[in-house]
């Protein structure tokens, strides 16, 4: 290309970059025109709030302004940009809202993270002391939580009580011991584990760690509710997948629901709140259906509880996907809920980067000790899940005798569909000292969520159940 040409070319995109910067500043000027229109009927919504005694600032509003304009197709823009920038547009709004209406009002920013004005807090089981409190009982079992009934190993009491004499001192931050324990006991690498204040943090970890702001998260409806939660407290959207007609996960369909903006999908397998699980070969298949770029994330808290010669584990696929997480936990069979002890498995990429957000000394050194010893009582384990086998096979049958619709479990609770509303049921069995789990949070109104006790508990539970559905 000669001289010529290319002052030719310059001088053609140099015209080109003239026309489109001409647009812009005519988009620009309409915009101010827009915005003008715009604060003139903000002031007269204000002059109507002062009249009508409201106040200026209406959370509620706003938040509908924001999901209304970023709803529809917003082209290339970031859809949290364009929250920005709205954002930006109302609070000016306001400060003029300001000059008409409460003159008491002060400023200032929005109280709180947009995301927090409509989210709904997780409803933990009843506990004991509040209900005997309430009701003036003295006699209460929990069926509610999922524990362990037959309570923590023996040797984990041991361990915890000798560590409270240390407790003065900071713990382990990076949980070196507890890690090297759980790489032993599964024969994996301890760089592959992070621990966690239960599975719940490790679910906020690992959300906040991958899941940007334009991206979503996908799990199955119903499954563990956390994970929906952890997504919406930081303002990102969640797809929902419905479960099969027997509620266990529909892989093939999840699998479909993938899209480009989708980073997380979460798994619970056995699922809570049904106790249905996924096969091998289903779990394979979905492997296979799933993109590489997508975080797989399997929540087995139920692990040890399962018995079905098909249910798979999931560190049997950590070396065959790059990008799988798989939590556990030290609250369900090992017995240790109030510890507050969870961890993850997955690659070391994974786990480097979920470590760099993890809060420092985020697992107590009483719990460490307890989770360590409680991995070496096999016994304690062994037998916590042969008798909460013996019990949910003698469950099953007496329940459906009841004419009761009970799905099948691999874990240590059945879900009981009894055609009526659950809540009244719930609190009918609350005022005969019996705390279960009502279903209506997770879209199943006339379903309870039964924890699978010790034979008299459970005794107890189906006289009480008995004499209220036979009234």
């Amino acid at each position: 290309m000669n001289i010529k040409e290319q002052s030719t070319n310059t001088n053609e995109v140099s015209v080109a970059l003239g026309e489109l910067r001409k647009s812009i500043d005519e988009i620009d000027d309409r915009l101010v025109e827009l915005l003008k229109q715009r604060a003139a009927l903000a002031l007269e919504i204000a002059a109507a709030k002062a009249q009508a005694g409201k106040p200026t600032y209406i959370p509620e509003r706003e938040l509908e302004v924001l999901e209304r304009v970023t709803a529809g197709d917003i082209g290339p823009m970031p859809e949290e940009s364009l929250r920005i920038i709205f954002r930006e547009i109302m609070s000016a709004s306001r400060a003029l809202q300001r000059s008409v209406g409460d003159k008491t009002e002060v400023n200032m920013l929005p109280l709180v993270n947009d995301a927090f004005l409509t989210l709904k807090p997780y409803i933990p089981g009843k506990p004991v002391s509040e209900t005997k409190r309430e009701l003036g009982l003295t006699d209460v079992i929990k069926l509610a939580s999922n524990e362990n009934p037959y309570g923590p190993s023996p040797k984990a009491i041991s361990a915890a009580t000798l560590a409270l004499e240390q407790v003065n001192d900071y713990p382990d931050g990076g949980a070196f011991y507890l890690r090297q324990a759980l790489a032993k006991h599964w024969g994996l690498d301890a760089k592959n584990f992070v621990v966690g204040n239960g599975t719940n943090e490790i679910i906020e970890m690992v959300v906040h760690t991958f899941l940007r702001h334009d991206e979503n998260l996908l799990y199955t409806n119903p499954s563990f509710v956390i994970y929906k939660l952890a997504a919406q407290a930081i303002g990102c959207a969640v797809k929902e997948v419905p479960a099969t007609a027997d509620l266990r996960h529909d892989l093939k369909a999840l699998a479909r629901a993938v899209e480009k903006k989708t980073k997380l999908v979460f798994l619970d397998n056995p699922n809570n709140p049904t106790g249905g699980y996924n096969n091998r070969a289903e779990l394979e298949a979905f492997f296979n259906d799933i993109p590489d770029d997508v975080v797989v994330v399997l929540d087995e808290a139920y692990f040890e509880y399962a018995t079905a010669k098909d249910y798979p584990s999931g560190f049997d696929y950590l070396n065959k996907r790059q990008r799988l997480l798989v939590m556990r936990t030290f609250s369900k069979c090992y017995g240790l809920a109030g510890m507050r002890v969870g961890y993850a498995v997955g690659n070391f990429e994974l786990i480097e980067y979920i470590n760099r957000g993890r809060q420092p000394f985020n697992v107590n050194s009483v719990a460490q000790a307890a989770a360590i010893a409680a991995i070496e009582d096999h016994e304690h384990v062994e037998k916590s899940v042969q008798q909460n086998h013996q019990e949910m096979v003698r469950m099953l049958p007496l329940l459906r005798s009841m004419g009761l619709k009970v799905y099948d479990s691999q874990a240590n609770f059945l879900l009981v569909d009894f055609h009526r509303d659950g809540e009244q049921l719930f609190t009918q069995m609350l005022h005969e000292g019996i705390i279960v789990r009502p279903m209506g949070p997770y879209g199943l109104p006339t379903s309870l969520r039964i924890t699978i006790g010790t034979r008299s508990q459970n005794d107890r539970m189906i006289a009480v159940l008995t004499r209220i559905l036979e009234k």
